[in-house]
């Protein structure tokens, strides 16, 4: 009986001490979790302090003048396990009445930044460069400066004093978009693009014609940064003459229309296929494992030669924004995608790729 009571004694202070260990390594935890925040907020402070010392010190060694800063905001990396502040600062300055973004560390003093002070003189010696190509320049963007904020959005930023004449210098890391609207760029003058010395230096160029300024709003330069096919964007633009490492390539998009419906026949031309209103089948003969309405009207496609099409169908052709799915019939055969929230797709067109063959049946809708 007493060796019983010992070993329930000694059970009892073993559960003990194990509760006790775990509420350690509990305090522990927040502990440590506590203290990071603590360094973290500490050298956020310390980090931006100095980088609006070094923002200054920097203005003031390139240009010569001290400027006021009006707000900062701090780089941070998202990663693998959480997100983490990093010791890039952008400082939002302003010098009289030009507002403009100073990028520049703030772990140790230094000059070492770049800003887009003269960012809008930068543009507007391209432009004036790209009117006695084609007069005619709405506007014009750049992918990037000498410095870039992964995670911030910010002006276009340049380490290197503008001078006037060195903008291929500044430019070789960004690619450049002139955009013009209804522009035919058959008539861009490529004797000055091939023998200005200044175009030569510009790697990356790229000349678009939009359809119409909503068009050209619509069109985001990530959209045409990260295109690996224009023809899926057809609908905002019908001219791009690229110039890239001395090479030419010229596409003029011809788009045909059926209603509010566009379409873009990549190896062909609009008349190669004809669009028209269907009806569908009865929904209930589908194999759909889930309840279905239709979402948009059918619209049918036929073609008489093999061919590949992008179709673009206006958000206000579909009813519904949210688990919207387009269904397509081949010879009936039905199948069925997600495309996800109608509302969360880029601009006012919903586009679905389809390759075609000669005298198929074949039709879509939208199902919700």
């Amino acid at each position: 009986m007493k060796l019983m009571k010992l070993l329930h004694s000694l059970l009892g202070l073993l559960v003990l001490l194990a509760f006790l260990g775990g509420l350690y390594t509990v305090y522990s935890i927040v502990s440590g979790i506590r203290q990071q925040k603590a360094e973290r907020e500490q050298n956020t402070q310390q980090w931006t302090a100095q980088a609006c010392q070094n923002a200054q010190a920097y203005i003031q060694e390139k240009y010569g003048f001290q400027a006021e800063i009006l707000s900062t905001e701090q780089d941070w990396d998202p990663g693998m396990f959480g997100r983490q502040m990093r010791s890039n600062i952008l400082v939002r300055m302003q010098y009289q009445d030009k507002s403009f973004d100073v990028g520049i560390d703030g772990r140790n003093p230094n000059t070492d930044g770049a800003d887009s002070y003269q960012t809008e003189e930068i543009l507007n010696f391209i432009r004036s460069k790209c009117e006695d190509a084609l007069p005619g320049v709405y506007n014009i963007e750049l992918s990037r400066g000498e410095f870039t904020f992964e995670m911030l959005k910010s002006q276009i930023l340049f380490s290197t004093y503008f001078n006037g004449k060195n903008a291929p210098e500044l430019l070789e890391k960004s690619r450049i978009f002139v955009r013009y609207i209804q522009k035919d760029l058959s008539k861009l003058d490529l004797s000055v693009i091939k023998n200005s010395p200044d175009f030569r230096r510009f790697h990356n160029i790229m000349f678009i014609s939009f359809r119409s300024e909503e068009a050209l709003q619509e069109c985001t330069l990530q959209t045409l940064y990260h295109a690996s096919d224009y023809g899926g964007y057809a609908v905002w633009f019908d001219y791009i003459y690229e110039f890239f490492n001395n090479e030419e390539n010229y596409y003029h998009y011809e788009i045909g229309q059926y209603q509010n419906i566009y379409y873009y026949v990549p190896d062909g031309t609009p008349e190669d296929v004809v669009i028209s209103e269907t009806e569908p089948d009865d929904i209930s003969n589908w194999n759909v494992h889930h309840r279905a309405e239709f979402a948009s009207k059918a619209w049918k496609i036929e073609t008489k030669k093999e061919t590949n099409i992008y179709v673009f169908i206006p958000k206000s052709e579909i009813s519904g924004s949210e688990g919207i799915r387009d269904a397509v019939c081949e010879n009936d055969s039905f199948s069925h995608s997600y495309i996800g929230d109608i509302e969360n797709i880029s601009g006012s067109y919903c586009t679905r790729y389809f390759h075609l063959y000669p005298d198929e049946e074949f039709y879509f809708l939208y199902l919700k």
